[in-house]
């Protein structure tokens, strides 16, 4: 069964996504870098220095505090500047687990800190997962595996060689070579062991395929064994991937509804990557816009991002398709939701807004990018050049 706990390096590389819960309110400072003299700073809204650019590195501000990098080292700040952690941590990019949890590197392993400096566990993880039903599964550098609270305690301690996620209220473990499922007061609940459990199906509306003794059939949450239509189940674990993916990259309410020609899959290297929405349509199902050959992302707080060679085209009075604007080969910029054009097309990547601004970068090359800084919803820029 396929671990899912992730090594840190790997789960670094989620930061913009999780990034989607530095926030639910628009941030008062925005982190600004003077490109002179590469040093990070904070910004009000109208680009006014608040914070001096002191810091390596800079990261967006969350319930009044903030990561920032000084003398290579990672530390914590409040909205005054003042440091409440020292610099301590290993500058990797911090990942957030929860909305308010986030897990840092000490000098060889990880620990869970919150947001505002408190300490939740010791540095001794290898790795971790993320919170699912309230949990986040954690590795031990000896292989072992378990699940800690949000609180930082081992509710369920690391004594497992594999452990799938909670699903239903129930999680497959692996313990002397054979899986059996536990729920989260750590035990067994449902009767038998088994070769192997399919822990990317884990438990759907009821139902679990599993495998033993050479044969690969289905269990109820009693354990017993049923029929089950193999297209209809594959169709519920497929609803509930989306779901988690809906919920994962959650998308402004008033949206106008995506109908897919096509779609990637989720993840590569740029954020708009895994979203090819070809026509928009309102509520009322009138269709607002299309576009005709580029990708784009999902809409969030009422921008899209574009990316290279698109054609957009909206609808006219008498109902047919002109063309709006095209798109600048290999550059990237934004739309609201009626298709107007207002971040231009000139950078080599932008992030998805959250709480008012977005992450910026140039391309170098084929792929290569350097972070500019942030813009806002305006297009505003914080850095100097």
């Amino acid at each position: 069964m396929k671990n899912i706990i992730k090594v840190m390096t790997v789960l670094s590389l989620l930061f913009f996504s999780s990034e989607k819960l530095l926030c639910q309110k628009i941030v008062s400072l925005i982190p600004f870098v003077n490109h002179k003299t590469k040093k990070y700073g904070y910004a009000d809204s109208t680009g006014k220095i608040v914070i001096d650019t002191v810091f390596q590195n800079a990261f967006p501000f969350h319930k009044g505090y903030a990561f920032v990098v000084q003398n290579h080292k990672m530390g914590i700040i409040n909205s005054l500047g003042q440091s409440v952690t020292g610099f301590i941590y290993i500058p990797d990019s911090p990942t957030f687990v929860s909305d308010s949890i986030v897990v840092l590197r000490g000098k060889d392993y990880y620990g869970f800190v919150k947001i505002n400096g408190q300490t939740l566990t010791d540095f001794k993880y290898s790795g971790v997962g993320i919170f699912m039903e309230g949990l986040c599964p954690i590795h031990m550098r000896t292989s072992l595996h378990g699940f800690i609270n949000s609180n930082g305690e081992e509710i369920i301690p690391p004594m497992y060689e594999s452990i799938g996620e909670f699903a239903e209220g129930v999680c497959a473990v692996k313990l002397k070579g054979k899986y059996f499922f536990i729920n989260k007061e750590n035990r067994q609940v449902i009767p038998g062991v088994y070769d192997k459990v399919f822990e990317y199906d884990s438990f759907c509306n009821g139902v679990c395929r599993v495998h033993n003794a050479g044969r690969t059939y289905f269990i109820d949450k009693l354990g017993n064994e049923i029929i089950v239509d193999e297209d209809t189940y594959s169709e519920n674990i497929r609803q509930r991937q989306k779901e988690s993916v809906r919920q994962y990259y959650a998308e402004d309410n008033d949206a106008p509804t995506p109908h897919y020609d096509s779609i990637n899959s989720f993840g590569g290297e740029s954020p708009y990557q895994g979203f090819v929405y070809k026509n928009y349509y309102n509520k009322d199902g009138q269709l607002v816009f299309s576009n005709s050959y580029g990708r784009m992302s999902g809409f969030k707080e009422g921008l899209a991002i574009m990316s290279q060679d698109s054609t957009l085209s909206g609808v006219n009075s008498q109902g047919n398709n002109v063309e709006m604007y095209r798109g600048v080969y290999n550059k990237v910029g934004a739309i609201d939701k009626t298709g107007k054009v207002v971040i231009d097309f000139k950078y080599g990547e932008i992030d998805k807004f959250n709480n008012g601004i977005a992450l910026v970068k140039k391309s170098i090359g084929n792929r290569t990018y350097i972070v500019l800084g942030y813009i806002d919803r305006k297009g505003r820029e914080y850095w100097i050049n």
